[in-house]
């Protein structure tokens, strides 16, 4: 039996310097919605207590 290779599998070299990605904001946007759950947890603490 012939053994087959895919053409469309052709090794390529990997690239020898690693670019850096770009820093998004994405991090700053989870801690900013972060605090904000928080602070709106608390003021609904705040709220069912006053009753």
């Amino acid at each position: 039996m012939d053994s087959w290779i895919p053409t469309t599998m052709m090794l390529q070299p990997r690239p020898q310097k690693r670019t850096r990605t770009p820093d998004t904001g994405a991090n700053d946007f989870v801690s900013a919605a972060a605090a904000l759950a928080v602070v709106s947890l608390l003021g609904m603490a705040a709220l069912t207590r006053k009753k």
